[in-house]
Protein backbone atom coordinates (compact mmCIF):
# COMPACT_ATOMS: atom_id res chain seq x y z
CA UNK A 1 0.00 0.00 0.00
CA UNK A 2 1.27 3.20 -1.23
CA UNK A 3 2.03 5.52 1.91
CA UNK A 4 -0.09 8.76 0.94
CA UNK A 5 -2.85 6.22 2.43
CA UNK A 6 -1.56 6.72 6.05
CA UNK A 7 -1.69 10.71 5.35
CA UNK A 8 -3.61 12.27 8.75
CA UNK A 9 -5.03 14.94 6.87
CA UNK A 10 -8.68 14.30 4.94
CA UNK A 11 -10.27 16.59 3.11
CA UNK A 12 -14.00 14.75 2.14
CA UNK A 13 -14.53 15.54 -1.58
CA UNK A 14 -18.31 14.21 -1.78
CA UNK A 15 -18.47 13.61 -6.15
CA UNK A 16 -20.75 10.96 -6.05
CA UNK A 17 -23.16 11.30 -2.95
CA UNK A 18 -26.71 12.58 -3.49
CA UNK A 19 -28.62 12.74 0.08
CA UNK A 20 -32.69 11.63 0.77
CA UNK A 21 -32.87 15.07 1.74
CA UNK A 22 -32.06 18.79 -0.08
CA UNK A 23 -31.53 22.13 2.05
CA UNK A 24 -34.01 24.32 1.01
CA UNK A 25 -32.53 27.84 0.07
CA UNK A 26 -33.38 30.77 1.58
CA UNK A 27 -35.28 33.31 0.24
CA UNK A 28 -32.43 35.60 0.00
CA UNK A 29 -29.65 32.50 0.01
CA UNK A 30 -27.26 31.20 -2.65
CA UNK A 31 -28.59 27.62 -3.52
CA UNK A 32 -26.38 25.16 -1.33
CA UNK A 33 -24.83 22.47 -3.52
CA UNK A 34 -25.77 18.95 -2.97
CA UNK A 35 -22.56 16.98 -3.52
CA UNK A 36 -22.86 14.59 -6.70
CA UNK A 37 -25.60 16.41 -8.22
CA UNK A 38 -25.92 19.24 -10.24
CA UNK A 39 -27.84 21.94 -8.67
CA UNK A 40 -29.90 24.08 -11.10
CA UNK A 41 -31.58 27.86 -9.99
CA UNK A 42 -34.48 26.17 -8.34
CA UNK A 43 -36.78 28.89 -7.12
CA UNK A 44 -33.90 31.76 -6.89
CA UNK A 45 -33.93 34.12 -9.90
CA UNK A 46 -31.75 34.18 -12.95
CA UNK A 47 -31.79 36.70 -15.89
CA UNK A 48 -29.12 34.29 -18.03
CA UNK A 49 -30.08 35.13 -21.69
CA UNK A 50 -32.72 37.46 -20.58
CA UNK A 51 -33.21 41.14 -22.31
CA UNK A 52 -31.98 43.99 -20.06
CA UNK A 53 -35.52 45.90 -18.83
CA UNK A 54 -36.14 48.71 -20.46
CA UNK A 55 -35.10 51.82 -18.10
CA UNK A 56 -32.72 49.60 -16.52
CA UNK A 57 -29.39 51.20 -14.43
CA UNK A 58 -27.14 48.11 -15.77
CA UNK A 59 -25.33 47.22 -18.38
CA UNK A 60 -24.98 43.83 -17.35
CA UNK A 61 -27.55 41.78 -15.50
CA UNK A 62 -26.28 38.36 -15.30
CA UNK A 63 -22.90 37.11 -14.62
CA UNK A 64 -22.22 33.26 -15.56
CA UNK A 65 -18.55 32.91 -14.86
CA UNK A 66 -18.74 29.05 -16.16
CA UNK A 67 -16.98 25.86 -15.58
CA UNK A 68 -14.08 25.63 -13.00
CA UNK A 69 -12.38 22.61 -11.62
CA UNK A 70 -12.90 21.16 -8.22
CA UNK A 71 -9.91 22.07 -5.71
CA UNK A 72 -8.39 22.19 -2.50
CA UNK A 73 -7.52 25.93 -2.61
CA UNK A 74 -10.67 28.19 -2.71
CA UNK A 75 -12.18 29.37 -5.55
CA UNK A 76 -12.94 32.87 -5.41
CA UNK A 77 -14.74 34.41 -9.01
CA UNK A 78 -14.38 37.95 -9.33
CA UNK A 79 -17.02 40.00 -11.67
CA UNK A 80 -18.48 43.32 -12.10
CA UNK A 81 -22.24 45.13 -12.46
CA UNK A 82 -21.17 48.66 -14.10
CA UNK A 83 -24.62 51.13 -13.66
CA UNK A 84 -25.81 54.45 -14.88
CA UNK A 85 -28.76 56.29 -13.17
CA UNK A 86 -30.27 56.75 -16.42
CA UNK A 87 -33.57 58.27 -15.11
CA UNK A 88 -33.07 62.16 -15.36
CA UNK A 89 -33.46 62.72 -11.85
CA UNK A 90 -31.32 62.52 -8.59
CA UNK A 91 -32.33 58.78 -7.22
CA UNK A 92 -31.44 56.94 -4.00
CA UNK A 93 -30.24 53.08 -3.79
CA UNK A 94 -32.22 52.03 -0.63
CA UNK A 95 -31.33 48.42 -0.72
CA UNK A 96 -28.34 46.36 -1.78
CA UNK A 97 -28.59 43.04 -0.32
CA UNK A 98 -26.29 39.95 -1.13
CA UNK A 99 -28.04 36.39 -0.89
CA UNK A 100 -26.05 34.91 1.71
CA UNK A 101 -22.29 35.12 2.91
CA UNK A 102 -20.48 32.99 -0.20
CA UNK A 103 -21.22 36.92 -1.83
CA UNK A 104 -19.07 39.55 -1.07
CA UNK A 105 -20.15 42.71 -2.48
CA UNK A 106 -18.53 46.45 -2.81
CA UNK A 107 -20.69 49.25 -4.17
CA UNK A 108 -19.19 52.20 -6.11
CA UNK A 109 -20.72 55.72 -6.87
CA UNK A 110 -18.99 58.01 -9.17
CA UNK A 111 -15.56 55.99 -7.59
CA UNK A 112 -16.66 56.37 -4.34
CA UNK A 113 -16.86 53.47 -2.10
CA UNK A 114 -19.83 53.33 -0.30
CA UNK A 115 -20.25 51.13 3.56
CA UNK A 116 -21.82 47.68 3.47
CA UNK A 117 -22.19 45.79 6.56
CA UNK A 118 -22.54 42.45 7.13
CA UNK A 119 -25.68 41.41 9.18
CA UNK A 120 -25.28 37.83 11.11
CA UNK A 121 -22.83 36.68 9.06
CA UNK A 122 -24.70 35.54 6.03
CA UNK A 123 -25.97 38.89 4.09
CA UNK A 124 -24.46 41.76 3.26
CA UNK A 125 -26.26 45.18 2.66
CA UNK A 126 -26.11 48.84 2.96
CA UNK A 127 -25.98 50.76 6.28
CA UNK A 128 -27.63 53.69 4.81
CA UNK A 129 -29.48 54.19 1.53
CA UNK A 130 -27.28 56.06 -1.16
CA UNK A 131 -27.67 58.65 -3.00
CA UNK A 132 -27.09 58.51 -6.92
CA UNK A 133 -26.77 61.45 -9.31
CA UNK A 134 -28.61 62.10 -12.16
CA UNK A 135 -26.46 60.20 -15.11
CA UNK A 136 -24.04 59.56 -12.07
CA UNK A 137 -21.83 56.05 -13.32
CA UNK A 138 -20.97 53.49 -10.69
CA UNK A 139 -20.43 49.67 -10.32
CA UNK A 140 -21.01 46.57 -7.72
CA UNK A 141 -17.95 44.35 -7.78
CA UNK A 142 -18.59 40.94 -7.06
CA UNK A 143 -16.53 37.98 -5.08
CA UNK A 144 -18.64 34.75 -5.64
CA UNK A 145 -17.05 31.94 -3.53
CA UNK A 146 -17.55 28.73 -5.06
CA UNK A 147 -15.58 26.68 -3.04
CA UNK A 148 -16.21 23.29 -1.75
CA UNK A 149 -17.96 19.90 -2.99
CA UNK A 150 -18.90 19.63 -7.18
CA UNK A 151 -21.67 20.82 -8.60
CA UNK A 152 -23.68 24.09 -9.48
CA UNK A 153 -23.83 27.23 -7.63
CA UNK A 154 -25.99 30.38 -8.13
CA UNK A 155 -26.82 33.67 -5.82
CA UNK A 156 -28.04 37.11 -6.37
CA UNK A 157 -28.00 41.04 -5.55
CA UNK A 158 -31.31 42.64 -4.65
CA UNK A 159 -31.04 46.38 -5.38
CA UNK A 160 -34.00 48.49 -4.30
CA UNK A 161 -33.71 52.32 -5.75
CA UNK A 162 -36.53 55.63 -5.88
CA UNK A 163 -36.37 54.87 -10.19
CA UNK A 164 -39.89 54.02 -10.19
CA UNK A 165 -38.60 51.78 -13.57
CA UNK A 166 -35.66 50.00 -11.07
CA UNK A 167 -37.51 49.69 -8.03
CA UNK A 168 -36.95 46.57 -7.02
CA UNK A 169 -33.91 44.54 -8.93
CA UNK A 170 -32.34 41.75 -9.24
CA UNK A 171 -29.01 40.68 -10.36
CA UNK A 172 -27.90 37.16 -11.02
CA UNK A 173 -25.15 35.09 -10.91
CA UNK A 174 -24.01 31.27 -11.74
CA UNK A 175 -21.02 28.70 -11.89
CA UNK A 176 -20.68 25.27 -12.24
CA UNK A 177 -17.76 23.21 -10.18
CA UNK A 178 -16.62 20.18 -11.94
CA UNK A 179 -16.21 16.92 -9.51
CA UNK A 180 -12.49 16.09 -9.71
CA UNK A 181 -13.89 12.30 -10.02
CA UNK A 182 -16.82 11.12 -12.00
CA UNK A 183 -18.31 8.25 -10.22
CA UNK A 184 -20.33 5.74 -12.64
CA UNK A 185 -23.27 5.54 -11.51
CA UNK A 186 -23.71 8.38 -9.43
CA UNK A 187 -25.62 6.61 -6.74
CA UNK A 188 -26.13 2.89 -6.46
CA UNK A 189 -29.71 2.27 -6.36
CA UNK A 190 -30.64 -1.13 -4.91
CA UNK A 191 -34.29 -0.50 -4.70
CA UNK A 192 -36.60 -2.48 -2.01
CA UNK A 193 -34.76 -5.20 -0.31
CA UNK A 194 -35.85 -7.39 2.72
CA UNK A 195 -33.50 -7.73 5.74
CA UNK A 196 -32.18 -10.99 4.47
CA UNK A 197 -31.56 -10.15 1.41
CA UNK A 198 -27.76 -9.58 -0.38
CA UNK A 199 -27.28 -7.29 -3.85
CA UNK A 200 -23.96 -7.18 -5.39
CA UNK A 201 -23.01 -3.28 -7.02
CA UNK A 202 -19.98 -1.96 -8.77
CA UNK A 203 -19.11 1.28 -9.79
CA UNK A 204 -16.28 3.21 -12.17
CA UNK A 205 -14.48 5.57 -10.73
CA UNK A 206 -12.33 7.90 -12.77
CA UNK A 207 -10.71 11.33 -12.86
CA UNK A 208 -11.14 14.39 -14.00
CA UNK A 209 -8.15 16.18 -13.39
CA UNK A 210 -5.12 15.87 -15.91
CA UNK A 211 -2.34 13.48 -14.69
CA UNK A 212 -2.30 9.94 -13.30
CA UNK A 213 -4.35 8.65 -9.96
CA UNK A 214 -4.67 6.37 -7.30
CA UNK A 215 -7.45 5.17 -4.78
CA UNK A 216 -7.37 2.83 -1.85
CA UNK A 217 -8.00 -0.63 -1.66
CA UNK A 218 -10.21 -0.38 1.28
CA UNK A 219 -12.69 2.11 2.44
CA UNK A 220 -11.66 4.43 5.29
CA UNK A 221 -13.58 3.80 8.14
CA UNK A 222 -16.69 4.04 9.45
CA UNK A 223 -18.19 1.44 6.72
CA UNK A 224 -22.13 1.50 6.76
CA UNK A 225 -22.70 -1.86 8.28
CA UNK A 226 -23.93 -4.45 5.89
CA UNK A 227 -21.42 -3.23 3.06
CA UNK A 228 -18.61 -4.66 2.40
CA UNK A 229 -16.17 -4.51 -0.82
CA UNK A 230 -15.23 -7.69 -3.06
CA UNK A 231 -12.47 -6.22 -5.06
CA UNK A 232 -11.12 -2.48 -6.33
CA UNK A 233 -9.64 -3.34 -9.44
CA UNK A 234 -7.83 -1.17 -12.34
CA UNK A 235 -8.82 -0.69 -15.80
CA UNK A 236 -8.54 1.67 -18.90
CA UNK A 237 -10.88 1.91 -22.14
CA UNK A 238 -10.78 4.69 -24.66
CA UNK A 239 -11.81 7.45 -22.34
CA UNK A 240 -8.95 6.48 -20.18
CA UNK A 241 -8.18 5.00 -16.45
CA UNK A 242 -10.79 3.97 -14.31
CA UNK A 243 -11.45 2.04 -10.84
CA UNK A 244 -13.85 -0.69 -10.82
CA UNK A 245 -15.26 -1.20 -7.31
CA UNK A 246 -17.45 -4.31 -6.62
CA UNK A 247 -19.36 -4.64 -3.40
CA UNK A 248 -22.06 -6.51 -1.41
CA UNK A 249 -24.97 -5.06 0.77
CA UNK A 250 -26.86 -7.40 2.98
CA UNK A 251 -27.35 -10.01 4.36
CA UNK A 252 -28.42 -9.57 8.06
CA UNK A 253 -29.82 -5.59 7.53
CA UNK A 254 -31.79 -3.49 9.57
CA UNK A 255 -34.91 -2.97 9.09
CA UNK A 256 -35.46 0.65 7.94
CA UNK A 257 -32.09 0.55 6.52
CA UNK A 258 -31.28 3.23 3.28
CA UNK A 259 -27.66 1.49 2.36
CA UNK A 260 -24.97 4.15 3.21
CA UNK A 261 -21.71 6.00 1.83
CA UNK A 262 -18.05 4.49 1.26
CA UNK A 263 -15.40 6.84 1.24
CA UNK A 264 -11.96 6.11 -0.19
CA UNK A 265 -8.73 8.18 -0.37
CA UNK A 266 -6.71 9.23 -3.22
CA UNK A 267 -3.32 10.30 -3.99
CA UNK A 268 -4.61 13.47 -5.51
CA UNK A 269 -4.46 16.60 -3.26
CA UNK A 270 -6.15 14.95 -0.19
CA UNK A 271 -9.15 14.31 -2.23
CA UNK A 272 -10.90 11.38 -1.10
CA UNK A 273 -14.11 9.92 -3.62
CA UNK A 274 -17.17 9.05 -1.95
CA UNK A 275 -19.47 6.03 -3.07
CA UNK A 276 -22.74 6.19 -2.47
CA UNK A 277 -25.46 2.87 -2.01
CA UNK A 278 -28.81 3.44 -1.99
CA UNK A 279 -31.60 0.60 -0.96
CA UNK A 280 -34.91 0.45 0.80
CA UNK A 281 -34.79 -2.04 3.37
CA UNK A 282 -38.31 -2.71 4.73
CA UNK A 283 -39.82 -6.12 6.72
CA UNK A 284 -42.45 -7.70 4.90
CA UNK A 285 -44.42 -7.70 8.05
CA UNK A 286 -46.64 -4.84 10.03
CA UNK A 287 -47.21 -5.81 14.17
CA UNK A 288 -48.05 -3.90 16.49
CA UNK A 289 -48.02 -3.74 19.71
CA UNK A 290 -44.04 -4.12 19.77
CA UNK A 291 -44.87 -3.96 23.47
CA UNK A 292 -47.94 -3.93 25.66
CA UNK A 293 -48.52 -4.06 29.41
CA UNK A 294 -51.25 -6.71 31.31
CA UNK A 295 -50.55 -3.79 34.23
CA UNK A 296 -51.89 -5.10 37.27
CA UNK A 297 -54.21 -8.54 36.90
CA UNK A 298 -55.45 -11.06 39.05
CA UNK A 299 -53.48 -14.23 39.40
CA UNK A 300 -56.90 -16.06 39.72
CA UNK A 301 -58.35 -14.93 37.09
CA UNK A 302 -55.56 -13.93 34.40
CA UNK A 303 -55.29 -11.78 31.24
CA UNK A 304 -54.91 -12.02 27.92
CA UNK A 305 -53.82 -9.57 25.05
CA UNK A 306 -53.98 -9.59 21.32
CA UNK A 307 -51.15 -8.74 18.82
CA UNK A 308 -52.36 -7.58 15.46
CA UNK A 309 -49.78 -8.68 12.38
CA UNK A 310 -50.39 -7.77 8.77
CA UNK A 311 -48.58 -7.67 5.64
CA UNK A 312 -46.70 -4.12 4.63
CA UNK A 313 -47.92 -3.81 1.32
CA UNK A 314 -51.49 -5.00 1.52
CA UNK A 315 -52.48 -4.85 -2.00
CA UNK A 316 -49.75 -7.42 -3.48
CA UNK A 317 -48.34 -9.38 -0.13
CA UNK A 318 -49.60 -11.85 2.16
CA UNK A 319 -48.06 -13.71 5.34
CA UNK A 320 -48.41 -16.48 7.41
CA UNK A 321 -47.13 -16.79 10.89
CA UNK A 322 -45.68 -19.89 12.04
CA UNK A 323 -44.88 -20.44 15.55
CA UNK A 324 -44.21 -18.22 18.31
CA UNK A 325 -41.08 -18.46 20.12
CA UNK A 326 -40.64 -17.92 24.04
CA UNK A 327 -36.86 -15.86 23.78
CA UNK A 328 -36.98 -14.70 27.34
CA UNK A 329 -39.31 -14.89 30.40
CA UNK A 330 -39.75 -15.49 34.20
CA UNK A 331 -43.18 -17.42 34.12
CA UNK A 332 -43.48 -20.72 35.04
CA UNK A 333 -43.58 -22.87 32.23
CA UNK A 334 -47.35 -23.50 31.23
CA UNK A 335 -48.63 -20.45 32.80
CA UNK A 336 -49.03 -18.57 29.02
CA UNK A 337 -50.73 -19.99 25.93
CA UNK A 338 -49.65 -17.95 22.58
CA UNK A 339 -52.77 -18.83 20.43
CA UNK A 340 -52.34 -18.11 16.46
CA UNK A 341 -55.49 -16.69 15.12
CA UNK A 342 -55.55 -16.92 11.18
CA UNK A 343 -56.98 -14.70 8.91
CA UNK A 344 -60.88 -14.40 8.20
CA UNK A 345 -61.82 -16.23 5.08
CA UNK A 346 -63.04 -14.16 2.38
CA UNK A 347 -67.13 -13.96 1.78
CA UNK A 348 -68.30 -16.18 -0.73
CA UNK A 349 -69.50 -13.55 -3.12
CA UNK A 350 -65.63 -12.25 -2.80
CA UNK A 351 -66.66 -9.64 0.38
CA UNK A 352 -64.57 -8.82 2.42
CA UNK A 353 -64.42 -7.08 5.74
CA UNK A 354 -62.25 -4.61 7.83
CA UNK A 355 -60.71 -4.84 10.97
CA UNK A 356 -60.04 -1.58 12.85
CA UNK A 357 -56.69 -2.00 14.97
CA UNK A 358 -56.52 -0.27 18.34
CA UNK A 359 -54.19 2.48 19.30
CA UNK A 360 -53.54 3.33 15.29
CA UNK A 361 -55.10 6.33 14.04
CA UNK A 362 -58.19 5.25 11.87
CA UNK A 363 -55.91 2.27 10.34
CA UNK A 364 -57.83 -0.68 8.91
CA UNK A 365 -56.74 -3.54 7.65
CA UNK A 366 -58.86 -6.31 5.72
CA UNK A 367 -60.32 -9.42 7.62
CA UNK A 368 -58.59 -11.57 5.23
CA UNK A 369 -54.89 -10.43 5.39
CA UNK A 370 -54.44 -9.93 8.95
CA UNK A 371 -53.13 -12.66 11.40
CA UNK A 372 -53.63 -12.47 15.14
CA UNK A 373 -51.37 -13.98 18.27
CA UNK A 374 -53.61 -13.64 21.30
CA UNK A 375 -50.90 -14.35 24.74
CA UNK A 376 -53.32 -15.71 27.49
CA UNK A 377 -52.40 -15.74 30.88
CA UNK A 378 -53.72 -18.44 32.80
CA UNK A 379 -55.69 -18.42 35.85
CA UNK A 380 -52.81 -19.24 38.65
CA UNK A 381 -49.85 -18.07 37.02
CA UNK A 382 -46.42 -18.19 38.96
CA UNK A 383 -43.66 -16.42 38.35
CA UNK A 384 -39.77 -17.88 38.62
CA UNK A 385 -38.26 -14.73 40.43
CA UNK A 386 -39.61 -11.16 40.98
CA UNK A 387 -42.77 -9.69 41.44
CA UNK A 388 -43.51 -8.11 37.68
CA UNK A 389 -44.29 -10.59 35.42
CA UNK A 390 -41.53 -10.23 32.04
CA UNK A 391 -41.75 -11.65 28.92
CA UNK A 392 -39.90 -11.70 25.19
CA UNK A 393 -41.30 -13.43 22.09
CA UNK A 394 -40.67 -13.82 18.68
CA UNK A 395 -43.19 -14.57 16.21
CA UNK A 396 -42.24 -16.52 12.86
CA UNK A 397 -43.09 -16.20 9.56
CA UNK A 398 -43.05 -18.66 7.07
CA UNK A 399 -41.71 -17.72 3.46
CA UNK A 400 -37.90 -16.58 2.22
CA UNK A 401 -36.97 -13.17 3.34
CA UNK A 402 -39.18 -13.23 6.24
CA UNK A 403 -37.62 -12.03 9.55
CA UNK A 404 -38.92 -12.71 12.85
CA UNK A 405 -40.50 -10.25 14.77
CA UNK A 406 -40.10 -9.19 18.98
CA UNK A 407 -42.66 -8.81 21.16
CA UNK A 408 -41.75 -7.82 24.82
CA UNK A 409 -45.09 -7.32 27.26
CA UNK A 410 -44.87 -7.10 31.18
CA UNK A 411 -47.92 -7.21 33.97
CA UNK A 412 -47.57 -7.24 37.74
CA UNK A 413 -50.26 -9.96 39.05
CA UNK A 414 -51.92 -9.52 42.33
CA UNK A 415 -53.80 -12.48 44.69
Amino acid sequence: MNPFYHRSSVLVVAAALTFSFVPAARSLGCQEPVPGEVQGGGDLPTNDKKPIPEGNWFETIHIGFGKHPESTEPIRLKGEYDFENKSGADQEIRVLTSSCKCQELELYVNGEKQVLERSLDAEQSLKTPVKVPKGARGKIKLVFDVSGAAGSRSGYIQVVTTDPKMSNFNLTCDAVVDPAFLVEPPIVELGKMSPIEAKPWSVKIRCMLEGDFEIAEKPLDPVTPGMRIESVQVGNDERGKFYEVKGIYGPDLDEGALGGNLLFKSNRDERNVLVGVRAEVKSKVVLTPGFFSFNRFKKSVGADQTIFIWPNDLANDAIEVDRVEVAESNYKSGGIDYEIVPPAAVGANGSTEEVEIPNRMDMRVPAHKLWRVVVKIKPGLELESGRRLSAKVKVHFKGSGMVPKTVQFNGFPSA
